[in-house]
């Protein structure tokens, strides 16, 4: 049989103190994760009522038990410190008030802001030049969506193209004279000499 008070001196220091479970007390819990297992405990135990102590929720006794559980509470300190505060306190918490200044009110009310409809790609989509695909279609839709695409793509590249008004049109000059070319001996004599290459006249 294993000596529980042993086990728990036996814990290697710098991890949590190992605390039984308040439903099934040869549940040994590491302290920090018994409300995770209290919480899978109170599940399995459901015909044990055991109410919870208003100072850690942790502890979990029967109700008979209680009055004299909350009297004698080791976490009770920690919230009546929290209670009662000295006149140094006080005056601190008064200052920190009087030195804080308080906020204009607000002109924003957000319940009363248009909102506008949220985006819409197909809506924004139709009309883009992009060709669209369909999922999950069978293949008499998908045929019947690519010829309706088609058509749809080239209204739109039709539209897109410029009209030229006959108004003020100039067409663009023709060059004066051939580009100037480099001749093969020139380019041969030249290749491969990397960056040193002197640039030609």
């Amino acid at each position: 049989m294993v000596d529980y008070d042993s086990f728990k001196k036996a814990a290697i220091r710098g991890q949590d103190e190992i605390v039984p479970c308040p439903y099934n007390p040869s549940h040994q819990i590491n302290k920090s994760r018994l409300q995770y297992h209290i919480v899978k405990c109170e599940k399995q135990h459901a015909q044990r009522e055991l109410v919870t102590c208003p100072y850690n929720a942790t502890h979990r006794l029967p109700k008979p038990e209680l009055a004299v559980h909350i009297f004698e509470c080791p976490d009770k300190r920690i919230l009546e410190t929290h209670k009662f505060q000295t006149g140094d306190e006080v005056s601190k918490k008064n200052l920190q008030e009087f030195i804080r200044p308080s906020l204009p009110p607000s002109e924003e009310n957000w319940d009363t802001d248009d909102y506008q409809s949220s985006y819409d790609p197909n809506q924004h989509i139709n009309n883009k030049c992009v060709i669209r695909n369909i999922q999950g279609a069978t293949k008499s839709e998908r045929k019947q969506f690519r010829r309706e695409e088609r058509r749809r793509v080239n209204q739109l590249a039709d539209a897109s193209e410029p009209e030229v008004s006959k108004v003020g049109y100039v067409p663009p000059r023709p060059p004066k004279s051939l580009p100037k070319g480099v001749s093969n001996s020139e380019l041969g004599s030249r290749l491969g000499m990397g960056r040193g290459l002197r640039p030609l006249d």
